[in-house]
């Protein structure tokens, strides 16, 4: 829906802060998960009664699947759209928030976060991109500048979000915070 490549885009001024408050919004929630699981890996270890060394594979195995295909991501945005692969990548996120806060085994826990960094990587390798093709040169820094500071936020706000959330409604509620904002950004 806001990632159509539109020549006069520019004839309604809001429309670009849309876009920015879509794209933002989309990389907070990564943000947040990065850090919001964190707090939550004792509480994990002792649900599947495993070590606190296998849980770490909760956040190893998104990183590591985050790291390794944002760049693959950013390459097919270029032929595809990245406002496409964009869009694709929360539905996927969404879908893996979903599987993550079910998980009846760690090993499905782990698989689940695997897809969640795979959307991550989706979500993240176009963002920019798409700032830049909406946003005039001269307004360019500031839309980037807001970026910059949702980012901050959602690492920021996750360890807190995080022990509040596992306080009042266990650790697998951590994962369906994500659910409200995705459906915000979806298209």
């Amino acid at each position: 829906m806001l990632f159509i490549v539109d020549n006069n885009i520019n004839d309604n001024p809001n429309n670009k802060w849309i876009v920015l408050f879509t794209v933002c919004l989309g990389v907070m929630i990564i943000s947040l998960n990065m850090s919001i699981t964190n707090v939550s890996l004792p509480a994990i270890s002792e649900y599947f009664t495993i070590s606190l060394n296998q849980t770490e594979w909760v956040i190893t195995s998104y990183f590591i699947t985050y790291v390794g295909l944002v760049t693959l991501f950013a390459d097919i945005g270029n032929f595809k759209g990245h406002g496409r692969i964009f869009s694709i990548g929360i539905l996927l996120f969404l879908i893996s928030s979903i599987l993550c806060s079910i998980s009846p085994s760690i090993d499905f826990l782990i698989g689940s976060r695997l897809l969640q960094g795979l959307a991550a990587s989706m979500i993240l390798a176009g963002p920019l991109v798409i700032i830049e093709y909406y946003f005039p040169t001269n307004m360019l820094g500031r839309a980037m500048g807001v970026y910059g500071m949702m980012v901050a936020i959602g690492l920021g706000l996750g360890p807190v979000v995080g022990g509040l959330v596992q306080d009042f409604f266990g650790w697998r509620a951590i994962f369906l915070v994500n659910i409200p904002v995705c459906l915000i950004v979806l298209p």
